[in-house]
């Protein structure tokens, strides 16, 4: 029997109050890795106090929330680093410059490995040209770019983003959607309506959803880059998480390799995804080709208890059954 997951963020009967007037109660929801969820809600409904709540800003007064399956500790540095809340007007220090705020965020939680990946992030939010200028002489939406920017250099497993588009502009809040791993999705997509949990609530939205061959080609990007950078070599096995690998076994044996191939030959031909599409085929073999390969590995890890030596040979054999139907195609790796 497999074993079940958990949520990588769970909560349950939460309540909060400010005095003796109830801001909201009974609040309840789930969302696996990889899953996105938006809170909606008119003005002074407490979305913001909710998202408060999630990160470990504030206590409830009642429920529990429960992080990667453990319960919430909003004191734990640890904690902080892998589930960051980006408020609607994120705080800066008055005499550190953009740059400054980088370099502190990073050294503090021991990632100066992300500096290069953050300067690519601030010029990707158009901020390159404004590193030594001090925040407080930016306009709202270049601090949020600022914070969103020092947010996404940590790699953070969760990240809660307190009205994220209302101080960017459109081609800043597209940019943010536009991570490296992530660009096979914005081609293989289907739309999906998402209601109200309220039955009562009447208002709906469309939002576009990533396809099976798009998630596995971001989980096999991440796992390559946290790989290469000798992640384990360097003492930072936190880095490379075994439920990524996990997560493309799954992707594997859920899908037929033949329908896997012929969405991989399809990106290869768009121009936003081919390149990151090849990427991702050619590091496949070396993560999952054999059961010793690091991706066969970490995902015998994650796959606990289920035996090791299965989960890594199953690995090795549907990476096999995907480079043979895109040979098949015509298509080598």
């Amino acid at each position: 029997m497999k074993q079940q997951q958990p949520p990588i963020l769970e909560v349950s009967h939460l309540s909060f109050r400010y005095g003796n007037s109830s801001v909201w109660g009974d609040v309840a929801l789930a969302l696996s890795s990889g899953q996105l969820g938006v809170l909606l809600g008119a003005n002074g409904a407490g979305k913001s106090t909710l998202l408060r709540c999630l990160a470990g800003w504030a206590p409830p007064d009642k429920g529990e929330i429960r992080f990667r399956g453990a319960a919430l500790r909003g004191a734990d540095r640890s904690f902080r680093r892998r589930l960051i809340l980006v408020n609607d007007t994120p705080p800066f220090y008055d005499d550190l410059t953009a740059a400054e705020h980088v370099r502190f965020v990073l050294r503090a939680n021991c990632r100066e490995d992300r500096e290069v990946a953050a300067g690519s992030l601030l010029e990707r939010f158009g901020l390159a040209g404004h590193v030594t200028a001090y925040p407080s002489s930016f306009s709202r939406g270049m601090r949020y770019k600022l914070a969103l920017a020092m947010a996404l250099a940590l790699e953070p497993d969760l990240l809660l983003l307190d009205e994220p588009f209302g101080p960017l502009d459109p081609i800043s809040a597209g940019a943010m959607l536009k991570v490296h791993g992530l660009e096979a999705a914005l081609v293989d997509n289907s739309v999906m309506r998402i209601g109200a949990l309220e039955t009562t609530d009447a208002r709906s939205f469309t939002m576009k959803v990533a396809g099976p061959t798009a998630l596995l080609i971001s989980k096999i990007i991440k796992l390559s880059e946290r790989v290469a950078a000798g992640a384990l070599e360097r003492g930072r096995p936190d880095r490379v998480k075994p439920k990524d690998a996990l997560d493309v076994l799954r992707l594997l044996q859920a899908i037929p390799s033949s329908w896997l191939a012929e969405g991989f030959a399809g990106l290869l031909e768009d121009e936003t995804a081919g390149p990151v599409t090849s990427e991702a085929l050619g590091s496949l073999p070396g993560l999952f080709g054999n059961a010793g390969s690091p991706g066969s590995q970490l995902a015998a890890e994650a796959a606990a208890p289920e035996p090791p030596d299965v989960i890594a040979a199953s690995c090795a054999a549907l990476c096999r059954e995907v480079l043979d139907a895109l040979h098949a195609l015509g298509i080598d790796t």
